[in-house]
């Protein structure tokens, strides 16, 4: 039988990921289903017939196509003209054999539908024979526009329009059903999906601003990306043990309200990328989901950025810093006698790395190698230390 319009979906279908590492029983269907035929009557220039709709050449808000309750799902009407039209409770999509082939749905590829009259229209029909089985007809709206359009109480159930160029700004689906969709990345500023059935939409990476979801049901959707969940951080590590990441809670839309996140703001998060699951919840007590990453950056290596110091003067207070970049401050410094020493009247402070002193009368230019070890915490007793250590061959002129 046909499925109703809320009525409970199969899960055996291929999971569809609504946010990194959240999934929904998500059933993907394509265009062009399981025992679909794809249209052949061509509705052709304007002025033309389409299964007994005539099509309104350059339609005017007094003067459009009007076929309300029409069976166009056996019609090619792409690139048609439909502006204003009158097409309330069209079928776009049938299976007239019931659960055996075949099932038809209209090309609307390309098709004006802008403030066309779409209430109760029909885009496509699903039986479930089988757990493992689908049949169906589904329209074809790959660039489609349906700005301002009023889809009041559609059926657009488990249409794929991710990435098929849809407009529908400002368009009306109040009451419409989306049931298990796909919208990701369309641009829905100022739709109205009051009361919508939104159950397992993908909603990732929609544009949503200025959108009204009063009354609409959003069990499981996705909405990664959007102006519902907070945006991907990245944060600077100065130690280890990474750092503390706190973001803002983002605004709310007439019907749904961003809800906690796990984990939490103010969290510390270890150095790497971490993923953030954040609830969304609309004024019925349903919950969607998003999700961002948080990306702790850990120090560069550690480095001596120099190969020569500044020089000394015999006689002359000398005090430089021996330069160091990344790793886990503090350092600590040592001189490996073995491959050469400090020059006379100078030594090394081993907690700050500053070579400091007087240079005696019988100093010379020195080559020498230090050693620089970050404050990265060591393994447990017994175990080698994961302290970060650099070498680097330095010379120290001395001049007279």
């Amino acid at each position: 039988m046909v499925k109703s319009r809320r009525e409970p979906r199969p899960r055996g279908g291929r999971l569809g990921v609504i946010s990194s590492g959240v999934t929904v029983g998500c059933l993907a269907l394509a265009s062009v289903g399981v025992g679909m035929v794809v249209p052949v009557l061509e509705a052709g220039p304007a002025g033309a017939v389409a299964s007994g709709c005539t099509i309104v050449a350059d339609p005017t808000p007094s003067d459009f196509t009007s076929c309300p309750g029409a069976d166009l799902s056996q019609d090619d009407l792409a690139g048609d003209d439909l502006a204003y039209a009158d097409l309330a409770g069209a079928q776009f999509a049938s299976c007239p054999g019931g659960q055996t082939a075949p099932c038809f749905g209209a090309d609307l590829s390309g098709a004006d539908l802008s403030d066309a009259d779409l209430s109760h229209a029909v885009f496509e029909v699903t039986y479930f024979p089988g757990m493992a089985q689908v049949h169906g007809g589904y329209a074809v709206l790959t660039g489609a526009d349906l700005a301002g359009a009023n889809g009041t109480d559609a059926t657009f159930d488990y249409l794929g329009l991710s990435g098929s160029g849809i407009d529908a700004v400002g368009a009306d689906f109040s009451g419409a059903s989306f049931i298990q969709a796909s919208l990701a990345g369309l641009d829905l500023s100022d739709v109205n999906f009051s009361g919508a059935a939104l159950e397992e939409v993908d909603l990732n990476g929609t544009t949503l601003s200025g959108a009204v979801f009063t009354g609409a049901d959003i069990s499981g959707s996705g909405f990664s990306g959007t102006s519902l969940v907070p945006a991907d951080q990245s944060v600077a590590s100065l130690t280890e043990a990474g750092a503390p990441v706190s973001w803002t809670t983002p605004d709310p839309l007439p019907g749904l309200t961003p809800g906690t996140c796990d984990p939490v703001p103010g969290a510390q998060f270890p150095v790497g990328t971490t993923q953030v699951i954040c609830a969304v919840h609309d004024d019925g007590g349903h919950v969607g989901y998003g999700a961002f990453t948080v990306d702790v950056v850990g120090a560069p290596a550690l480095t001596v950025t120099a190969s020569t110091l500044a020089t000394a003067t015999v006689g002359v207070p000398y005090s430089e810093p021996i330069p160091v970049s990344g790793g886990y401050p503090p350092y600590s410094f040592k001189v490996i006698t073995v491959s050469g020493k400090l020059p006379k009247g100078l030594h090394l402070d081993k907690a700050t790395g500053v070579i400091s002193g007087t240079p005696g009368a019988h100093s010379t230019t020195s080559t020498f190698t230090v050693q620089v070890k970050d404050s990265k915490s060591p393994r447990s007793p017994g175990h080698p230390s994961l302290q970060d250590s650099t070498t680097a061959s330095l010379t120290l002129p001395v001049a007279p």
